[in-house]
């Protein structure tokens, strides 16, 4: 009996709070306007988008210290053959077997929501999922970023905020798109690379209230993730020079010889990512994957995680600690050895960022071009330095080839430009990497006109390429005004 009555009080308290929380939600309908709403939701998701951002950051910071305390304390050590591997293998239990959800191409599952009709519903648990699932990937030691699940889950959180406050369709889309801004701007403390990234990435239409929203919260989520972190750039640029305009010519060819590269960059990555798709068996595939990856860390320990440690030296004109650990770390300095790691890390980069994102893991894509930018602006000074006669800084060359490549990548050469100049504080050199971002931009495009994500409307030549492929070029859903011009051409043909 005294069991039923705790159970009966229980049962009433749950629904005097129930009743509580419709009669609340109800009054903020009648009384509170959407657009007031709008702005409270990208305050809040700014802010959870920066914490989550920060959270995951101290994952990495702490499993980071743990590996070189015990792993990059020998010049060789086998134990770089497990912990990539580990870390896929753990990421694919735990999608697969824990949570029966894929988390892994967060960008990807961004836009299929966006362009999918309905309520526009991402689960409220892949906030913390996805930063889960980047942890075992990225922190073990897989050759990618972080980027990608954390725009997934700013994402969520504009969803689940938005169906919380019984926003209408249309207004959760928006939020979706706000979110995941948030989620770049908050893991790069970046918040105009956040609002490029919805603009040009998502390639959202955005009204003046949503572009508000939006940078309301890209300023709050990347405010909130500097503030926890101790006011720190995850880049920091020590040395302090002027921007030199004479250099711009150097910076023309640079961009040429990233525009050539990024094609091998795509192509390779593509080609693996495919590869690892077509595999039936998902054992098998996170097993070439995790042993593929794991080979490569072993051989070249600057591939482990992110690799920012190795832009960070790069960048203040150190030498490359892709040479202090591992078979190659007695390379003479400028001899063949020491190029050919380097021209095999401009190699590989691309189908590991594929092992890591379609092998069965969570990783992102931004960072690893930015990887592999930087080595390809390395090279390109470094060999011009001591076999031409040329006397630029290494270190600036090194920059702008970090937002070329990841220009031509993602197909978003603002948002590359932006995200370089606030992850590094380097804005006076913006007229370069603009130069370089364009150069090297224009010259992919001609080579390799259509983006990968030209079926998203994503594509800055998108409305050409339409024009000249209308049959074979389809309007994804959501685009009615493609759809009118499309049949207006097919009448005017007719």
């Amino acid at each position: 009996m005294e069991d039923k009555r705790i159970n009966r009080i229980i049962s009433d308290v749950d629904t005097r709070t129930e009743t509580w929380w419709q009669r609340g939600l109800d009054w903020w309908q009648r009384h509170v306007p959407d657009v007031v709403t709008m702005v409270i939701i990208a305050i809040i998701t700014g802010i959870g988008a920066g914490t989550l951002a920060a959270f995951l950051k101290y994952i990495f910071k702490w499993l980071d210290q743990l590996f070189r305390d015990q792993v990059f304390a020998d010049t060789v050590d086998f134990k770089l053959l497990i912990y990539p591997l580990a870390g896929l293998l753990m990421a694919f239990i735990y999608q697969r077997y824990v949570l029966k959800q894929d988390l892994s191409l967060g960008t990807s599952k961004i836009r299929q929501v966006l362009e999918t009709r309905g309520d526009y519903y991402i689960r409220p648990g892949v906030m913390v999922n996805s930063i889960v699932g980047c942890a075992t990937t990225v922190g073990f030691g897989s050759s990618a970023g972080c980027e990608g699940p954390l725009a997934y889950s700013g994402a969520s959180l504009g969803s689940t905020l938005g169906r919380f406050f019984r926003l209408s369709p249309d207004w959760i889309r928006i939020l979706i798109g706000v979110g995941g801004g948030a989620g770049i701007a908050a893991i790069f403390k970046a918040p105009i690379g956040g609002v490029m990234y919805t603009l040009e990435v998502l390639a959202m239409p955005m009204t003046t209230t949503a572009v508000l929203c939006l940078v309301i919260a890209s300023v709050m989520a990347s405010t909130t993730a500097y503030m926890v972190s101790g006011f720190t750039f995850d880049l920091h640029f020590e040395l302090e020079t002027a921007f030199n305009p004479a250099s711009l010519g150097w910076m023309v060819l640079l961009g040429v010889f990233c525009g050539l590269y990024s094609l091998w960059y795509m192509w390779s990555q593509n080609r693996a990512a495919k590869m690892f798709d077509g595999m039936t068996n998902p054992w098998a595939k996170v097993l070439i994957a995790g042993v593929g990856m794991s080979l490569a860390v072993f051989m070249v320990p600057a591939l482990f995680g992110e690799g920012l440690g190795v832009l960070q030296s790069l960048i203040n004109g150190g030498f490359p600690d892709m040479f202090t650990h591992g078979p190659f770390a007695f390379a003479e300095d400028h001899g063949f050895l020491f190029y050919a790691v380097l021209v095999a890390i401009l190699i590989v980069k691309g189908p590991l960022v594929a092992a890591a994102n379609n092998g069965g893991g969570v990783a992102g894509d931004f960072v690893p071009a930015l990887f592999a930018g930087g080595i390809a602006g390395y090279l390109f000074g470094t060999v011009l330095n001591h076999h031409f006669g040329v006397e630029i800084p290494v270190w600036y060359v090194t920059l702008a080839g970090m937002g070329a490549i990841l220009s031509n990548s993602t197909h978003a050469p603002l948002m590359a430009v932006f995200i370089l100049v606030e992850i590094t504080n380097t804005l006076q050199f913006m007229p370069a990497y603009l130069v370089v971002v364009g150069v090297s931009y224009a010259l992919m495009k001609i080579l390799w006109p259509k983006s990968v994500y030209a079926n998203s409307m994503n594509d800055d030549l998108i409305s050409l390429w339409n024009k000249r492929n209308m049959t074979s070029a389809p309007v994804p859903p959501g685009a009615p005004q493609a759809k009118a011009e499309a049949q207006q051409e097919k009448s005017e043909t007719k």
